[in-house]
């Protein structure tokens, strides 16, 4: 799942997932794309706490990962410096997986760990 916070994230190879607390400039889809109304849009019971843990300086970074919690997401694939330096925290906190882009054998493992609990 993914929400195109960022100028230029516009990929149709994921799911849309629902924005988190976003403003309109955030919001980098046609009007026509946007998942649900505006009027959900709203932060999770967990977002200032991801906000406080990545840093106010990175609020985009904090409404992707509140997005992904919001979609009920397990794992979050990401290279972004600001979120993995606080993986462990962030872990903790929503019970979320988070992996570098190239840590393939460690999503793997986590996914097939995944499959065997189920």
């Amino acid at each position: 799942m993914h929400f195109p916070y960022d100028l230029g994230s516009h990929t149709r190879k994921m799911g849309i997932a629902m924005p988190s607390k976003a403003r309109i400039c955030d919001l980098n889809l046609p009007i026509t794309d946007l998942p649900g109304r505006i009027a959900d849009y709203v932060e999770s019971k967990r977002f200032y706490e991801i906000l406080s843990i990545i840093g106010e300086a990175n609020r985009r970074d904090a409404l992707h990962v509140d997005s992904a919690f919001k979609h009920g997401c397990v794992a979050f694939v990401t290279q972004d410096a600001h979120i993995l330096a606080r993986k462990g925290e962030l872990e903790r906190l929503l019970g979320m997986r988070f992996v570098h882009c190239n840590e393939h054998a460690d999503l793997e493992r986590f996914i097939a760990a995944l499959g065997q609990k189920l």
